[in-house]
């Protein structure tokens, strides 16, 4: 596969640390003081929120932004961010066809490449998600709007299978039942976005219970038989890949592993500390 990174130009500057200090979802009312780590996941709470037609004033309680005046009350984003949403997911859709066919990644400038790169593709290498499947479900957006009238046209709603019915009926096959594995699979795909987005075990309760309703009265679907692997497309890898460069990739990742050993280390000492003072 043609590797973008190596046919523009490099920059007048190495690739920076990707470093966020903050982790908490309730934002000030100025968007621009959010980290693009905190943007993200607002961006992808708002999303599957609509997805799985989930209460968004549990939603927003759980947030613990009561207080903030989000209009249309279907949402936790501000009017601002859903402009910035909207701008982001729209110039997804623009970019990604130029990017990963034929010669046209020459029209798309380093400014465009690089707003995608600062809101989805670094952030998300930083909380350890798939980029590719985080591009293509941000992408929707450009097309409901997080709009309740609309919302045949979420990621999940577009990935059903053609005679859905049909697979439904064999649900009982199991894993032999491949059609409706590789669809439900996209289910635990969006479960495992959520878990490694959303730090707030409130958020994730409420988005949780909204899936797991979602998935058996909609859906009809009563237990997921998943694969347990997050796929994105082909040409949806490519546009991740093509963003930011290799190195750039290597130290946002050898960050979060490096992060990631340490908490583990200050859990397992929480946890012994714990059990000593039980004894």
């Amino acid at each position: 596969m043609r590797d973008y990174r190596k046919m523009f130009p490099p920059q007048d500057r190495s690739p920076p640390q990707y470093v966020d200090t903050s982790t908490p979802l309730i934002p000030p009312r100025n968007s621009d003081k959010r980290t693009p780590v905190e943007q993200l996941r607002r961006y992808i709470i708002e999303i599957m929120g609509f997805t799985f037609d989930t209460d968004f004033t549990l939603l927003n309680e759980a947030l613990g932004q009561t207080a903030l005046c989000t209009c249309p009350t279907k949402s936790i984003l501000t009017p601002e961010e859903r402009a910035k949403l909207l701008s982001l997911a729209t110039l997804i859709k623009e970019v990604k066809p130029k990017m990963t066919s034929g010669n046209a990644w020459l029209t798309v400038r380093y400014a465009e490449r690089e707003a995608i790169a600062e809101a989805v593709v670094r952030p998300a290498h930083y909380v350890g998600l798939t980029v590719g499947y985080v591009l293509e479900i941000i992408s929707t957006y450009a097309v409901h709007q997080c709009d309740p009238s609309k919302r045949a046209l979420s990621f999940i709603s577009q990935k059903k299978p053609y005679f859905y019915t049909f697979w439904k009926c064999l649900a009982f096959l199991g894993p032999l039942n491949i059609v409706l594995g590789l669809y439900s699979n996209d289910l635990w795909a969006h479960a495992h976005v959520i878990g490694v987005t959303v730090p707030c075990e409130e958020v994730r309760a409420v988005l949780g219970n909204a899936m797991q309703t979602y998935q058996k009265e909609v859906l009809g679907i009563k237990q997921v038989w998943q694969i347990k692997k997050v796929f994105s497309g082909e040409s949806w890898t490519a546009l991740a890949g093509a963003l930011i460069s290799e190195d750039e990739e290597d130290v946002i990742r050898s960050g979060r592993w490096s992060r990631e050993r340490k908490e583990a280390k200050e859990n397992a000492k929480a946890v012994a500390k714990v059990e000593a003072e039980l004894r």
